[in-house]
């Protein structure tokens, strides 16, 4: 059965009585200073450079190819 109350891992960890004060003062720091969309912004700007490095890199392939066809004939 599932649990009726839905918690982040962050939020599970906050309740639990197994975690110390001091742990969870220093998850509650660590929460408040990110910020969810420079987060997301900061992931699609990553994704964009790897997805430019793999055209780049599927380009340089391609040159290649074409290159070495070129000189086998």
């Amino acid at each position: 059965m599932y649990d009726k109350n839905v918690l982040s891992p962050y939020q599970r960890l906050l309740a639990s009585t197994e975690v110390d004060g001091k742990i969870k003062a220093e998850l509650t720091k660590r929460y408040k200073q990110y910020n969810p969309v420079l987060l997301q912004q900061e992931v699609h700007k990553a994704l964009d450079a790897l997805m430019a490095l793999n055209k780049t890199k599927d380009l340089e392939l391609a040159e290649s190819l074409t290159a070495s066809a070129i000189q086998a004939t």
